[in-house]
């Protein structure tokens, strides 16, 4: 008998209670993957590779970890050291004569951080295995290692979580070659204390970061340099982690300020397996050895073919024994909540197979407008039923404002709200003491667009739209209700998003419509309006629609049309011929302000 999705989490944590599952039985298979790396990776020799100086840092861990192991059936093999010393060579070849590294960013002292930890812990492995056969290997990457150290412990950062990286590479150097430099450096970076917000959140709210620099880094750190207080936050941002995972244990990346909030990138639960095995043997912690388990059985391929960043666990689990130890009693983590992430503004439901997201924090809501680093995902709401995935946006076509962006959340009972008031202004002369008689005001924005025209300071004359959008759990689905008022004879377009090898029913193509070759959805050309790319587009006039993957349906509706959809993405975007298309098949519902429409997903 098949069991539901739902339990078998459930039976593999009580199966690896009972059998102590250990790292013993997955380092086995860490070891093998490896083998398989450096078998593919000595396919292609050092000169011929198109050299790619973190590439080879890895490379050449990755080699270690071989000649380290004694599972692998590459351990001591006297082959690998000139191969490593070549790696090494070419490294210094190109390592400039302040020890950083052009890594993409030039002569970059974060990205020379993370090749030096992959050194480091190279150099540290060939050490233990006291064999001086690698002698000559060792003393090159010694200079490769001092030279690095000394400018990553000189350089600066770009992003948050670059403090925290470069700083578990120092403390990395420091154990190949101790100095004082190094751990006066980590000090002032730690001093400035850890950005981790109420929720468990770091202040980029990136799981990709979280997974492969922040955490890893933090533990290194907490052992390094006796801050076990460190260990804390990464115990915090693994139980975050959790009420962001899906039930085929992808993380939801709503919230990110990186690029992880994407549409197509992906980041799973797999990547916090050292972390969580870390949790597990050295604190005890239960959820973490449940999470640890999983990761174990269902993600075993993810980490045998992890080596690139920092989280790769293979070299973590052979320098420290103790981490390759039993796990302890596992307890798993809930499959049905319903959490309030009040920082995050994110709201996150679960029951067993389904799973939902609403989200409210954006910076674009700010003021903030659009930017590397900032959180720039339109989506407001998303659900999962088993396979079927659907994710909505919408835009009131309000002088080219571009999305909806919730002004934070709301949960009121079993009632979720999210709600924007959007104001564009007509201006009014200047007042007499801001004027000028040569009329060369200041170059400023007013919100949508800059120009010489000194807005703070003009009266103004303000046009708005308010947008609320209440969600609530109902007979195993959703029922959201979109209320859009304010100025009359608005546009509203509302877009559900279906990815996933899935067949859309009850729905109209978008290309069938005789308005479409006039609707303002089309993009606009240098020439007049161009043909619009219709792929995948369809509209939900009235009635109820059905997205089908497998086994799983979900049914939405009933639809609502009153005019073709309009392009959504705003001026920000459109400006620049930029483009926000969601991923998958797309069904649009249309209407004009006052707009009130309830929608049900189950």
């Amino acid at each position: 008998m098949k069991l539901p999705p739902r339990y078998r989490l459930l039976v593999v944590f009580l199966c690896c209670a009972l059998s102590g599952l250990s790292a013993q039985e997955i380092l086995p298979r860490l070891v093998a993957g490896n083998d398989e790396l450096i078998t593919r990776a000595r396919a292609v020799p050092v000169e011929a590779s198109g050299f790619g100086s973190r590439g080879e840092a890895v490379r050449l861990l990755v080699y270690a970890c071989g000649y380290a192991a004694p599972l692998s059936r590459f351990h001591r093999d006297a082959t690998l050291l000139p191969e490593m010393e070549a790696i090494a060579a070419q490294l210094a070849a190109v390592q400039h004569p302040s020890g950083l590294f052009d890594v993409g960013n030039l002569e970059s002292p974060p990205d020379t951080g993370f090749m030096l930890e992959a050194l480091a812990l190279a150099q540290t492995l060939l050490e233990r295995t006291g064999d001086p056969a690698s002698a000559a290997v060792q003393n090159r990457l010694r200079t490769l290692i001092r030279a690095a150290a000394d400018g990553v412990a000189t350089g600066g950062v770009h992003t948050p979580n670059h403090r925290w990286g470069v700083s578990a590479a120092l403390a990395a150097a420091d154990r190949v070659q101790p100095d004082p430099r190094y751990r006066e450096r980590i000090a002032a970076w730690l001093a400035e204390g850890i950005d981790q917000d109420a929720d468990g959140q770091y202040a980029e709210r990136s799981p990709a970061y979280s997974a492969k620099v922040v955490n890893p880094a933090l533990l290194a750190l907490a052992e390094a340099v006796n801050r076990p207080d460190l260990v804390e936050h990464v115990r915090r941002n693994l139980a975050l982690t959790w009420w962001l995972t899906e039930p085929t244990g992808e993380i939801v990346t709503l919230a990110s300020r990186r690029q992880d909030q994407r549409p197509g990138a992906k980041v799973t639960i797999a990547e916090y397996y050292l972390p969580a095995r870390w949790l597990a043997v050295h604190r005890g912690d239960a959820r973490a050895a449940a999470i640890a388990a999983w990761i174990e059985r269902d993600f075993a391929e993810v980490l045998v073919n992890g080596a690139f960043d920092p989280n790769w666990p293979l070299p973590h689990l052979l320098l420290d024994r103790s981490l390759a130890g039993p796990l302890p009693a596992a307890e798993a983590p809930p499959e049905d909540f319903a959490v309030h992430l009040p920082a995050t503004a994110l709201g996150r439901i679960r029951r067993g197979t389904n799973a939902a997201t609403i989200s409210g924090g954006s910076d674009h809501a700010a003021g903030l407008g659009v930017g590397s680093g900032l959180a720039m995902n339109p989506t407001f709401f998303s659900f999962r039923k088993g396979a079927a995935q659907v994710a909505l946006r919408l835009t009131p076509a309000f002088f080219g404002t571009g999305f909806f962006y919730s002004q934070g959340l709301e949960k009121n009972g079993e009632t979720w709200r999210l709600h924007e008031r959007r104001e564009v202004a007509y201006y009014q002369p200047l007042p007499e003491e801001y004027r000028r008689a040569d009329g060369n005001y200041a170059l400023t924005a007013d919100g949508r667009f800059f120009s010489k025209l000194d807005f703070p300071h003009r009266p103004r004359q303000v046009r708005a739209v308010e947008t609320e959008i209440l969600a609530t759990e109902k007979e195993g689905g959703w029922e959201l209700t979109l209320n859009v008022t304010g100025q009359p004879g608005v546009p509203v377009t509302l877009e559900l998003a279906f990815t996933g090898e899935g067949q859309l029913q009850q729905v109209t193509p978008l290309a069938d419509l005789p308005a479409t070759r006039l609707a303002s959805w089309l993009r606009r050309g240098g020439g007049g309006r161009v043909a619009a790319d219709t792929t995948g587009a369809f509209v939900l006039k009235e009635a109820v629609g059905r997205f089908t993957v497998g086994p799983d349906t979900i049914e939405f509706g009933p639809g609502c049309f009153t005019q073709p959809p309009g392009r959504m993405e705003g001026e920000d975007y459109t400006w620049v011929n930029g483009s926000l298309r969601a991923e998958g098949q797309r069904v649009y519902l249309t209407g004009v302000t006052p707009f009130r429409h309830v929608l049900r997903l189950r």
